[in-house]
């Protein structure tokens, strides 16, 4: 009688890659080193996935749904909040309101969930910084999607007169999009967690200044030096 399918299995199997790939890159990962690392045969690999590229597929798309998430929730957050207390005006920006103060701190939590996401995901990042051929295309392929979803919403926002009514959505989705990416590559090359608080106010502050309905001045934030100053 034929041993059932193990639950856990394929979990154990993906973190067990994804350290492999980690430590030695995805070229030189072993498919038996593996299995044995997860408690189990290469037979039993082979059960739950085809191949290494296969496991890399699913690690990314798992990096991507998270992020995904997060730009779905903060979306659902914000017409909440639209409906709670109203979009904001050119004369919230001109006198810096307490409705617009909580839109920013709206903005100023959803960089600091990200930021906190691509944390948690930066040796798969760094695994993806190496890779070409089809492994690169599986990554550009989610890229792109994430930019339409962003781009979407920027359009939203735009209709809702919370942001700049000349805004390209297209274009300023690729440049937030680039943001995220340039402190992804920044974090897979730091060996401690940066002060992702301070990251996400001085994101915060570069969409007041640039992509808002004004120029908005941010609260000085405290100095840092090292690995985990970001300048703007």
């Amino acid at each position: 009688m034929a041993r059932p399918p193990n639950p856990d299995a394929p979990l154990r199997l993906l973190a067990a890659a994804r350290a492999s790939f980690a430590s030695v890159g995805v070229d030189q990962a072993r498919i038996a080193d593996i299995a044995e690392a997860a408690g189990f045969s290469k037979a039993t690999f082979y059960l739950y996935f085809e191949s290494k590229e296969a496991v890399f597929e699913r690690l990314v798309n798992a990096l991507f749904t998270a992020s995904l998430a997060i730009v779905v929730e903060a979306r659902s957050a914000q017409e909440a909040l639209v409906a709670e207390i109203g979009a904001c005006t050119a004369e919230d920006w001109a006198q810096q309101s307490p409705r617009l103060l909580r839109f920013r701190e709206h903005d100023r939590q959803v960089s600091e969930r990200t930021l906190a996401t691509l944390w948690d995901w930066r040796d798969v990042f760094a695994c993806i910084e190496q890779a070409s051929g089809a492994r690169r295309l599986v990554f550009d392929q989610l890229l792109e999607g994430t930019r339409q979803t962003v781009t979407a919403q920027l359009h939203q926002a735009v209709a809702l007169g919370m942001l700049r009514p000349e805004l390209d959505a297209e274009l300023v989705s690729e440049m937030l999009i680039g943001v995220y990416l340039q402190l992804a590559r920044r974090m897979a090359r730091l060996d401690a967690r940066p002060d992702l608080s301070l990251w996400s106010r001085q994101i915060e502050a570069f969409l007041s200044s640039g992509i808002h309905g004004a120029a908005a001045p941010t609260p000085a934030s405290p100095r840092v030096s090292g690995a985990d100053t970001v300048t703007t």
